[in-house]
């Protein structure tokens, strides 16, 4: 089995990652950081690749990118962690790669905003916690 930290670019001090590896120690798993590349995400890079004159992003180059967003991310873990990079909807990636690849956990960041944050969950999260055929933890923090 393994414990997934889905993160995001910003996510290094989320405690997402903390919270996996916690998981993942406790439950002698594998830890697995994820980021989805989604479309707005997927979009921006091409502009972005275009303006400074390369050709469109194919979609093995996003994969890259996400698994490079995720590496950054998880340096600071004490743990190993894989790093992998997804492209496509957000909820639907991670509950596929949940099934696909024994996943026990996916961790998200709740990305708490204000005191109601607290029962208030981001449309991604929801859409994960939703969506997941696993457990899914959710890290809430004050936001920075």
């Amino acid at each position: 089995m393994a414990v997934v930290a889905a993160v995001d670019a910003g996510d290094s001090d989320s405690g997402v990652i903390e919270e996996a590896e916690r998981l993942a120690a406790a439950f002698g798993s594998e830890l697995i950081a994820i980021h989805v590349v989604d479309r707005e995400e997927f979009v921006s890079a091409e502009v972005h690749a275009m303006d400074e004159g390369g050709a469109p992003m194919q979609p093995e180059q996003m994969r890259e990118y996400a698994a490079g967003v995720a590496a950054e991310v998880a340096a600071a873990a004490d743990l190993e962690v894989t790093p992998v990079g997804l492209v496509g909807d957000i909820a639907t990636q991670l509950d596929t790669y949940a099934r696909d690849h024994a996943v026990s956990h996916i961790v998200v960041d709740g990305r708490k905003r204000s005191p109601i944050g607290k029962v208030v969950f981001s449309a991604v999260t929801q859409q994960i916690m939703l969506a997941s055929t696993v457990p899914v933890v959710t890290v809430l923090h004050d936001a920075r």
